[in-house]
């Protein structure tokens, strides 16, 4: 799978909260673009003068699930992604092709177990609607995706289905960014947003071909500046260093963070904020210099950035040392065979395996998501410091709440 990274830097004069969705799949049957609606796929918080960074992983899910009317606005809070991506119609190979089924008994909109035959046009995957139910049922079909860090697809793109009709749906690789408060789920349309958004267009025609990496900046006109491609390692894009990282000179990593996981919803934004200013404490109190902090949009997770110092080489020095970056490398892939490469950080060995096809990352074991923040590579004083400071602002929390601290 092929990977991209986006990256929104705020530089308005004040905190924003920015949201990002995608390029609508063309759809092939009766799907104009005022019928195509797009999903907030992700929202994040950046502090002026802060950055924030998502990862996706180029693969496509076929989506099919219910919208609802709340508060007036059309939304989309359950449905059914498939749970293996979609396989695109290359040259006289069809691609993926799926049945829905309407369950008139619950009213509830899914697949049909029954195994389909391929017969998606090339760059499709394809979904054919079934005859039992009406456009009345107001029921969806369309894409999802997935981030770095989900255990299931996102909606991104949908579009109101019709009974009985085979839709031939080709992904395009364009997404966008936009400042406001969209929330999860809601549906808004594609072509009125597009147009006041920033857009990384990683598409064969976009000035992102051939690129994996776009960084915009909103700035302090409220405009969005032009973006600017690159390309970046495997490695850089997996959060492992290498690519544009800090160099070792310049004394820091910034490929670090740690989750922060509430048991309730922590959805106020006054609540929201007070934990920002607590993580930014504990982290200035550590000396460690704090990236951007950001809610997920159930508001269950804080995810906090920062850049992790080097060790300087004392042999005086009782700090931690940080996981060395692997030197650039070739692997030769043999059949049947798989790649490993050893990590030493602080007599830990962190282990990263690649499929025989090494250009694709298969396993990350040892990566700091499955790693407790309390390993050798990282300084527990961290995850006590952030600990102790959202204890001091619990008050603020909702009644009960518990938390866990992971890297």
């Amino acid at each position: 799978m092929s990977k991209y990274q986006l990256r929104i830097t705020n530089r308005s004069g004040v905190p924003r909260r920015f949201f990002f969705f995608t390029a609508p799949p063309q759809f092939s049957e009766s799907a104009s673009p005022g019928d195509i609606y797009t999903n907030t796929w992700v929202s994040v918080y950046v502090a002026n003068k802060s950055a924030a960074t998502i990862t996706t992983q180029l693969d496509f899910y076929a989506f099919c699930g219910p919208s609802a009317l709340v508060n007036g606005k059309t939304t989309i809070d359950t449905g059914s992604p498939r749970e293996e991506a979609a396989k695109l119609g290359v040259g006289s190979k069809p691609g993926s092709s799926y049945l829905t089924y309407w369950d008139q008994e619950n009213r509830n909109f899914r697949w049909d177990d029954k195994k389909q035959t391929d017969s998606a046009a090339p760059g499709c995957y394809s979904i054919t609607t079934d005859h039992g139910f009406t456009v009345q049922d107001n029921v969806m079909i369309g894409m999802a995706m997935m981030k770095a860090g989900d255990e299931f697809a996102t909606p991104v793109a949908v579009v109101n289905a019709q009974p009985g009709m085979t839709y031939n749906i080709a992904p395009v690789v364009k997404f966008y960014v936009a400042t406001g408060e969209r929330k999860f789920g809601e549906l808004f349309d594609f072509v009125a947003q597009s147009t006041e958004s920033g857009e990384y267009d990683f598409s064969a025609t976009g000035g992102g071909s051939g690129y994996n990496t776009g960084d915009i900046t909103y700035d302090s006109h409220g405009q969005w500046t032009e973006t600017k491609y690159k390309s970046q390692s495997l490695f850089a894009l997996a959060g492992l260093g290498g690519g544009s990282q800090p160099s070792a000179s310049s004394g820091q990593l910034g490929w670090l963070k740690a989750f922060v996981k509430f048991t309730r919803p922590v959805i106020a934004r006054h609540a929201q904020n007070v934990l920002y200013e607590a993580a930014k404490y504990a982290l200035s109190e550590l000396n460690y210099i704090d990236g951007p902090t950001e809610f997920s949009q159930d508001g269950k997770v804080l995810t906090v950035k920062y850049l992790l110092p080097l060790n300087d080489g004392d042999d005086d020095d009782d700090g931690y040392s940080v996981i060395p970056r692997p030197l650039p490398w070739t692997p030769v892939p043999k059949p049947d065979s798989e790649v490993f490469i050893s990590i030493d950080a602080k007599n830990e060995i962190l282990q990263v395996k690649f499929t025989p096809s090494w250009q694709k990352i298969q396993e990350l074991a040892g990566e700091l998501g499955n790693t407790s923040i309390g390993a050798p590579a990282i300084p527990q004083a961290l995850v006590s410091a952030l600990d102790d400071q959202i204890n001091a602002v619990s008050g603020e929390l909702p009644n009960g709440e518990a938390w866990t601290i992971t890297g």
